[in-house]
């Protein structure tokens, strides 16, 4: 993990997300817009938990659904 990453996954975690959240937010930070399959992989976390987060950071307005098959998810910049 780079400086600058490392620096933003503390910040978000200062913030009161989970150390899982926060891979989560990373990885679609890094693709634009993927389906939960391509998250788990670039997160290195369990698909089922990755579903299982996803509604949190819904919920947070850190992310949005795009719907399509598959479903897709995009990170909102923090700035938003």
């Amino acid at each position: 993990m780079g400086v600058v990453k490392n620096d933003t996954f503390e910040i978000l975690q200062h913030l009161g997300l989970t150390c899982t959240q926060t891979k989560i937010y990373l990885a679609l930070l890094e693709v634009d817009e993927s389906p939960v399959k391509t998250i788990s992989k670039i997160s290195g976390i369990d698909r089922a938990e990755v579903y299982r987060k996803i509604s949190s950071l819904l919920k947070l307005g850190l992310i949005e659904k795009i719907l399509g098959v598959p479903i897709k998810f995009k990170a909102v910049p923090v700035e938003d």
